[in-house]
């Protein structure tokens, strides 16, 4: 075994190849990168190295003499202390057949020699990566259920004192009246209260143990005969008057509560400032952001956001008034403008945009690099394929909309899209989003000057995007409301995509 000069490795690989020169040569590589190595020449050699210094990732020959390397990837998942450690195969056979059966014997990747040591330096890292996330999910999966069992546990405990509380209402009412209204009210209460108390008692003895040879023990079992009998009336001997019954649940309800005390602040100890931090992010930024699952702060994603370039969309329906107006009915104009609405949302959902708001007529949205980086996606892609799928649905939408109008408008009817590449300060006031940039107003700019069924959009995009071979620009002229001139460029799929 060799070990690099660090005393604390990147992680401990076992390299196992009957011919020593492989051996040798990935060794020396892998040392360079930081990593401990052990090595082994043969199947029998590799199980024995793998069981006494448990690795971090096996690089595996298939054919050795003795054991073959499937064998000894199949021994691996059999014990419990190796069954989870990445397997990587490099081996000269490269046939599918080989591949499968490496893949079958529980091989997570599989490389061909010769083979480029940056290629197997990159699937090492890839796997380590992917193992630590497996960990570092399990611990805190483990961590959630022990807190939530915690947290269980105390909610019964509040749902018991709830349970009390309403019986002992329940109870004051009944013995105000002279037991002779709510009685059914009452009792249907008391029979809830007996089965929370019996519950309770499963679970904690001493709880019974605390009722035992005493007074309360006594008023437990008259409450218990008069619930559970409809014709058996409050004992006229005093034993379930006003004051016994309340005494019994004010001891009850100290028991539960001196427990929630003792939890509560074991609890609030482990988890609550986190709970607390992660619930206010959600809270105000979860109604804008993709409806895909995260584990993203999102307080802290939206910090990295706004240090980040983001792609601002602005769309707007020309003759929106027309088609509200002439519209064929007042349902008809609500359903069509509420399919576009959601799929505008769903569309922008599936690109992994960020949504601002919808405008009356329109849209606000952005495409911003470290959320689409969040959700493995790149922004300008992101942007595109929204754009392409979006304008694909508005333009049949528009299409289908203006058969069912008693006017046709005198132009176009249709959705005019703009957009900008800039910076964006995100913030959240009272829950609602407040968005500040250039950016912004130069996309709605763009907005204004589209026409419908066109996408204009801002030189810096423009000049992000105009070397892609799949895309085509032309160039527009036009000017702000304060006369100030401007150029903006249409953006046009080729034709293979746009039918895509």
């Amino acid at each position: 075994m060799t070990s690099p000069e660090t005393t604390s490795p990147l992680a401990n690989v076992l390299v196992v190849d009957d011919i020593r020169e492989n051996v040798d040569l990935l060794s020396r590589l892998l040392n360079k990168r930081g990593y401990a190595v052990l090595s082994a020449q043969n199947g029998q050699e590799a199980l024995q190295a793998a069981r006494a210094a448990v690795p971090d990732i096996i690089l595996l020959d298939i054919n050795m003499p003795g054991i073959s390397g499937y064998e000894v990837a199949a021994e691996c998942k059999k014990d419990p202390r190796l069954s989870e450690i990445p397997i990587i195969f490099l081996s000269s056979l490269d046939d599918a057949s080989d591949k499968v059966r490496a893949f079958a014997a529980g091989g997570v990747d599989y490389v061909t020699k010769p083979f480029q040591f940056p290629e197997v330096d990159a699937r090492i890292t890839t796997h380590l990566n992917l193992r630590r996330l497996q960990k570092e999910l399990a611990a805190r999966n483990f961590e959630m259920e022990q807190t939530n069992g915690e947290l269980r546990r105390i909610g019964e405990l509040r749902d018991n004192l709830t349970v009390a509380s309403k019986f002992g209402m329940w109870w004051t009412y009944y013995q105000q009246f002279d037991c002779l209204s709510v009685e059914a009210e009452c009792r249907h209460s008391a029979l809830d209260f007996l089965h929370a108390f019996d519950q309770l008692v499963q679970r904690d003895v001493k709880i019974a143990a605390y009722f035992a040879n005493r007074p309360a023990e006594k008023t437990l079992a008259h409450l218990r005969e008069w619930a559970n009998d409809a014709a058996t009336t409050v004992p006229s001997n005093g034993s379930l008057n006003l004051s016994n019954v309340l005494l019994f649940l004010t001891i009850f309800r100290s028991r539960i509560e001196s427990q929630i005390a003792a939890g509560s602040s074991n609890t609030d100890q482990m988890v609550h400032p986190d709970i607390a931090r992660r619930l206010e992010s959600y809270l105000k930024w979860r109604g804008h952001f993709p409806r895909r699952k995260t584990k993203e702060n999102l307080q802290e994603l939206m910090e990295r956001a706004c240090g980040s370039a983001t792609i601002i969309v602005v769309g707007d329906i020309r003759r929106s008034q027309d088609l509200m107006t002439y519209a064929l009915n007042e349902q008809d104009f609500s359903r069509r403008m509420v399919e576009f609405i959601s799929q505008t949302r769903a569309v922008l959902d599936r690109h992994g945009g960020f949504f601002d708001k919808f405008t009356g007529d329109g849209f606000l949205v952005y495409f911003n690099e470290a959320i689409c980086e969040s959700y493995g996606m790149n922004y300008l892609e992101s942007f595109l394929g929204f754009v392409r799928e979006f304008t694909a649905f508005s333009s049949n939408h528009f299409r289908e909309w203006i058969k069912f109008v008693r006017k046709i408008p005198g132009q176009a009817v249709g959705l005019a899209v703009g957009a900008d590449l800039g910076r964006v300060s995100f913030q959240s006031l009272d829950y609602h989003v407040v968005a500040v940039s250039q950016s912004i107003v130069w996309a709605s700019r763009m907005a204004s000057a589209a026409k419908a069924e066109e996408v204009l959009m801002n030189n810096l995009l423009y000049q992000a995007l105009r070397q892609r071979e799949d895309l085509a620009f032309d160039g527009r002229e036009a000017s702000t409301k304060a006369g100030e001139s401007f150029m903006a460029w249409k953006l046009k799929f080729a034709a293979s995509q746009a039918q895509s």
